[in-house]
C-alpha cells in the first residue's frame, strides 16, 4: 500500500494489457477527530479521564488529579503514516476537567430556650462536608459564629455554605426558633390592715434576672372592710416574663388595733382586795370619721392585794361599738 500523503503517478493496466498513466494523483492522510472527554465531579480521591486505547490511538498520559482543575490527557496515533489528528499532528492533548461538588449540609436544629437575662445560642450548629457554614440574623451580615439572642421572642436564623475551590456554594436557607419567657415566682403581700380605704394586695417577682424589673398588675374587687377576699395577677410589665398557672391568691384585710391611752389607776390604801378604780382614758387609732367607741373600764385588778408601788394593772376589755367596730380590735389590757 502506498502512503496516503503525497503526489503520485499511477500506471493502470487493464485486462487486455493496455496501460494508462495517471499523473499528479494527490493522496492525503485520513483525519482523526479528537475524542470528547467527560468531566467528573470532585470526590476527594484521584480521578482520571474515562478514555482508553482503541484501534487508532494509544493513551500516552492520563494522570488526572484530586482537586478541581483542568488536566491534560495525551494521545498518540498508532499509524502516523496514514492517520493524523485534525491539526496534522501525531500526538495531541485533550482536556479532562474535575468540577466542583455540591456539599452535603446537615441543617441546624432548634434548641429549647428560656429567657435567663444573658445571650444564648439560638440553634445547634449546622455542618457540611465541604466549604464553610455561615449564619446571619438579617440575611446581610454573615459570621461563622452561631447567632445569639437575649430577649424572649421568635428569631429567624439564616444559614448558607460558602464553597471553596472544590465545593460549590449552597444557597441561603432559614430556620426559626424562639426564646420562651421565664415563668415568674409570685410573692404576694397579702396581709393587709384596715385603713379606711379600698385595698388590693400587691405582688412582686422573686426570680428576676440581674438588673431586670417587672411590675405585676393585680385585679379583683377592691374591698375596704376587714375580711378575707381573693385577688388575681393578670399581667406582667416585662415581656421576658410570664405569669405562672396559679395567679389567684386569698388575702386578708386585718382589723386595725386600737389602744386606750391616758387610762389611769386611782391610788388607794390597802383594803385587802385586788381591785383598783380606773379613771380617764381615750380610744386612739380610729381612722378618719369612722364611728367606733367604747365604754371606758371603771375597775381594774392588780396581781396582789398587798400594799406596794408601781403595780401592774389589768382590766377586762370592753366591747367596741359603732358602725365601724368590726374593722377594729383592742390592744392588750394591761400596763
Amino acid at each position: 500500500m502506498v502512503p496516503k500523503k503525497g503526489t503520485y503517478t499511477i500506471e493502470v493496466t487493464d485486462k487486455t494489457g493496455n496501460k494508462t498513466t495517471l499523473n499528479k494523483i494527490t493522496v492525503n492522510w485520513e483525519k482523526v477527530k479528537k475524542p470528547t472527554v467527560e468531566s467528573k465531579v470532585y470526590t476527594g480521591q484521584t480521578l482520571t479521564a474515562n478514555i482508553s486505547e482503541n484501534g487508532l490511538y494509544t493513551v500516552k498520559e492520563n494522570n488526572g488529579g484530586i482537586d478541581v482543575n483542568e488536566y491534560d490527557v495525551q494521545l498518540t496515533l498508532k499509524d502516523p503514516t496514514n492517520y493524523r489528528w485534525e491539526d496534522g499532528t501525531v500526538d495531541t492533548t485533550v482536556k479532562f476537567n474535575i468540577t466542583k461538588a455540591t456539599p452535603v449540609v446537615t441543617k441546624p436544629t432548634t434548641k429549647t430556650l428560656t429567657y435567663n437575662g444573658s445571650e444564648q445560642e439560638l440553634v445547634n450548629a449546622a455542618s457540611t462536608n465541604g466549604g464553610t457554614v455561615k449564619y446571619s440574623l438579617d440575611n446581610k451580615n454573615w459570621s461563622t459564629s452561631i447567632p445569639t439572642g437575649k430577649d424572649a421572642k421568635e428569631y429567624t436564623v439564616y444559614y448558607k455554605v460558602e464553597g471553596n475551590k472544590n465545593f460549590k456554594d449552597v444557597d441561603v436557607k432559614e430556620i426559626t426558633n424562639k426564646i420562651n419567657p421565664r415563668t415568674i415566682d409570685l410573692n404576694w403581700n397579702k396581709e393587709l390592715t384596715y385603713n379606711g380605704k379600698e385595698q388590693l394586695p400587691t405582688a412582686t417577682v422573686s426570680n428576676l434576672a440581674d438588673g431586670d424589673k417587672c411590675e405585676i398588675t393585680v385585679d379583683g374587687a377592691q374591698h375596704k372592710n376587714a375580711g378575707t377576699y381573693e385577688a388575681t395577677a393578670t399581667k406582667v410589665s416585662n415581656p421576658n416574663y410570664k405569669l405562672p398557672e396559679d395567679v389567684t391568691t386569698s388575702y386578708t384585710i386585718g382589723k386595725k388595733t386600737l389602744s386606750i391611752e391616758d387610762l389611769k389607776a386611782v391610788n388607794r390604801k390597802y383594803n385587802g382586795t385586788s381591785e383598783v378604780a380606773l379613771q380617764g382614758g381615750t380610744l386612739t387609732g380610729v381612722v378618719g370619721n369612722d364611728k367606733v367607741s367604747i365604754d371606758m373600764p371603771k375597775m381594774g385588778t392588780v396581781e396582789s392585794s398587798n400594799a406596794g408601788e408601781n403595780k401592774a394593772v389589768s382590766y377586762t376589755k370592753s366591747a367596741l361599738s359603732g358602725e365601724d367596730k368590726d374593722n377594729y380590735e383592742l390592744s392588750e389590757t394591761a400596763w
